[in-house]
């Protein structure tokens, strides 16, 4: 074990020396790389936050679900809950409103052109509200279907409390379309989110098929009046177009035009189904990226206040960047379909090569304010970092790796995700970093012989020698410390 250890370690300490006379082939290979892996993530990056991409194709709940598709269409609409500024929804003022709304929905959903992607609410299949919503009543041997409002909402308030009484004398209207104060009322969309075929022959012969009774079912000739035979097939697996996440956006965006409209101010709308939560991931995911841009900030403040060398800012950002860049690219090349959880693979990525590239700068500072020179300074300090850079990602890639066992599609793709760019963020720092310190080194000879000549010294490597004998001292009262952290949480 001791002499495969020593061996890694001479191979370590003279990989600098091996890769420097590459240097420009190297960047040049890497600059290629980064940029196909760029256009990777322009071009086919894809994103699935849907309930559906946390279960397998297999699963049963996925199948479940559908079949429930196949049999009464989608199951993946929005729940639109508006609070009436009087406080009533039954008041004759937000009768009025909300006939005005369900007309303009109507409107919008019913509105086709040659491009339906530009218009979004065109998804809209059907509109449940107390406007349309039915009720049943009996008259003599008749069985009598109304709707609630109707098309002309009520003209007065004695009206309106008419309305009010049918509604309470219905079992399924209340908590439905309308709450137990009467404060709020809701409103029903059922789209075709997630029941669009998958364009194939059988799809396009079903277009083009017509309906039963218009083909040639039935003959008829002068002599006789013959029935063809009808044959019934089994239902079909059908399979579906997976939702994006910009068909949520822009519905939601369409939505949320309708419901701001002047003329619809006394509801105050709240939003509720899968396409809200959608744009809420989004919204989530546009603070995580603002959060991982503040921690590439400070982990710059970081790094210049340690090395006070632009080299030492720029090169481990540009290693962190790039390897973010090869992880995501190279799993939008292979088409595999990721999650929010991308930003943890991120910050992961983040993490990791910050601490791999402080490692080999610091032992390189080290080695340099000792006396050695760029060459041998470098290839000591990757001898004495190699290995441990090497140990650490190897473990951190296993345990990431565990994750694929996971039942759950979206937490296997994040721990491969995750262990892929533990792994290029240390091939980025021992192939790399080298080539970028050998053009470009942290090491400043004139700061260093003012330092040595005012004979001062780095305030924190005294700090961390001081650690060691400072936890010998306080040895009990550290482990009675963590003890009662650990029973006390």
């Amino acid at each position: 074990m001791q002499s495969m250890l020593s061996q890694m370690n001479r191979w370590f300490q003279a990989a600098p020396g091996a890769l420097i006379p590459q240097r420009w082939l190297i960047l040049v290979v890497f600059l290629s790389v980064t940029g196909v892996m760029i256009f990777g993530m322009l071009s086919r990056f894809s994103m699935d936050m849907s309930l559906e991409s946390w279960f397998k194709d297999d699963d049963p709940a996925t199948q479940s679900l559908h079949e429930f598709r196949r049999v009464f269409g989608s199951d993946d609409g929005v729940y639109l809950v508006y609070e009436a500024a009087d406080g009533d929804v039954f008041s004759q003022a937000s009768l009025a409103t909300l006939s005005k709304l369900h007309d303009a929905l109507d409107e919008a959903r019913l509105v086709r052109k040659v491009d339906e992607a530009s218009r979004p609410l065109t998804r809209i299949e059907r509109i449940d509200s107390l406007i349309n919503i039915r009720y049943q009543l009996a008259d003599g041997d008749t069985l009598i279907s109304r709707k609630l409002v109707g098309p002309t909402p009520p003209k007065d308030q004695q009206a309106s409390d008419a309305i009010r009484q049918i509604a309470l004398s219905q079992d399924g209207f209340e908590l439905a379309y309308y709450s137990k104060d009467f404060r709020y009322g809701g409103i029903r969309l059922k789209t075709d989110f997630g029941t669009v075929p998958v364009a194939n022959d059988e799809t396009e012969a079903s277009k083009s098929a017509g309906d039963l009774l218009g083909g040639d079912d039935f003959a008829l000739d002068d002599n006789a009046f013959s029935l063809a035979e009808v044959h019934i097939e089994e239902p079909q697996d059908i399979q579906y177009q997976d939702m994006q996440m910009d068909e949520y956006l822009n519905f939601m965006e369409d939505l949320r035009k309708v419901t701001s409209q002047p003329e619809f101010n006394h509801f105050q709308f709240y939003f509720t189904g899968n396409a809200p939560m959608m744009e809420f991931a989004m919204n989530s995911m546009k603070q995580a990226s603002f959060l991982l841009v503040l921690m590439v900030v400070i982990v710059v403040g970081l790094l210049w206040f340690l090395f006070q060398s632009a080299s030492a800012v720029i090169w481990p950002i540009i290693v962190i960047a790039a390897s973010g860049f090869w992880t995501i690219g190279f799993a939008s090349w292979l088409g595999v379909t990721l999650s929010n959880m991308v930003t943890l693979t991120f910050m992961l990525i983040l993490a990791v090569g910050i601490a791999d590239c402080v490692h080999v700068l610091s032992t390189y500072n080290i080695y340099r304010r000792e006396g050695f020179e760029h060459g041998e300074a470098m290839a000591k300090a990757y001898r004495k970092t190699g290995t441990a850079l090497l140990l650490t990602s190897v473990t951190t890639m296993c345990g990431m790796s565990a994750l694929t066992i996971s039942d759950i599609p979206q937490i296997g793709i994040f721990g491969l995700t995750s262990a892929l760019g533990v792994m290029v963020a240390f091939f980025m720092t021992i192939f790399v970093l080298p080539v970028m310190l050998d053009i470009w080194h942290p090491f400043n000879h004139k700061k260093d012989l003012k330092r040595q000549q005012s004979n001062k010294k780095h305030w924190l490597q005294p700090l961390l020698d001081s650690i060691p004998h400072r936890v010998s001292r306080w040895r009990k009262s550290i482990v009675l410390l963590y003890t009662a952290i650990f029973i006390g949480f």
